[in-house]
């Protein structure tokens, strides 16, 4: 994705600049980074800083330090400004600012991070160019503080994508504690049945797992596949995770012990009903 617009410096007025995503830090390559932001994410919520002397909200960053990597930057300016840690981090992408004597480079980047105590205002706020207050929002309400362009909204949006990649969902970290592991089926929808809503054929056994608790306040529900006949119950070993990428529900993958199963002949078995979701499979 590459976008081409302009921004409203405080120094220089309007100044064109390009945005690319990346996929890693490495993609970087040659180019220097001169400046960092990073979304900061405290559970579903964002951090964002004020500086009283810039007069802006926007997300933690600043300058990179002379011999400091683009990553090293975002922990460093992330712990200034906020006294948060950072917990994981993915680069989003980089934006080009055509300035009068170069070209610099400021790189966009999600984070998960976790507070080290109480906010305190950043040790530059004395020369009026620091951090002042620090706030958690609803990611919903960002143009309330500031407003990006289109570049800001894709930025946002990416960021959210990434950040569900980032810090797992509820289903998928109770899911993961079964992946290896023997686990017992019970089939409310054995195969052949329909669906009591949608009245789709289930395509494969589908159930829950006894004496557990989801997000949704249900069981944890699980494909029990390698079987080509109804069952009432059934156990078996988890090979995989059916996590869901869009919605907190993921489902385990569970088979009779000894029964392999390749990445594609899951996601066929599955699909009468994952085809509706981003579906990808996790085994480990």
């Amino acid at each position: 994705m590459e976008i081409r617009s302009t921004m409203q410096t405080r120094k220089l007025g309007t100044v064109p600049v390009v945005y690319r995503d990346l996929d890693s830090f490495e993609e970087l390559g040659d180019r220097m980074a001169h400046g960092v932001h990073a979304f900061c994410f405290v559970d579903d919520q964002l951090v964002i800083v004020y500086s009283e002397g810039k007069g802006y909200w926007t997300p933690p960053g600043g300058g990179v330090e002379p011999g400091e990597t683009a990553e090293e930057a975002i922990v460093r300016e992330v712990l200034e400004e906020t006294n948060m840690r950072v917990l994981k981090q993915r680069i989003i992408g980089y934006q080009e600012v055509t300035e009068p004597h170069r070209l610099s480079v400021q790189v966009r980047a999600v984070c998960i991070v976790e507070p080290v105590g109480p906010f305190v205002e950043d040790a530059d706020s004395s020369d009026g160019e620091g951090v002042t207050e620090m706030r958690l929002i609803n990611p919903a309400d960002i143009k309330q503080y500031f407003d990006w362009g289109e570049i800001g909204e894709h930025l946002m949006r990416r960021a959210l994508a990434l950040k569900a990649e980032l810090q797992p969902s509820g289903s998928f970290a109770l899911a993961h504690n079964y992946l290896g592991k023997e686990v017992e089926v019970v089939m409310d929808r054995p195969l052949g049945s329909k669906h009591p809503k949608h009245g789709f054929v289930y395509e494969a056994n589908y159930g829950y797992v006894p004496d557990t608790k989801a997000p949704d306040g249900e069981e944890l529900d699980a494909y029990y596949l390698g079987v080509q006949e109804p069952l009432a119950k059934a156990s078996g070993i988890c090979i995989a995770i059916a996590h869901r990428k869009d919605n907190d529900d993921d489902k385990l993958i569970v088979v009779p012990s000894g029964v392999a199963m390749t990445d594609g002949e899951i996601m066929a078995a599955i699909h009468f009903q994952e085809q509706w979701f981003d579906t990808e499979l996790v085994r480990k």
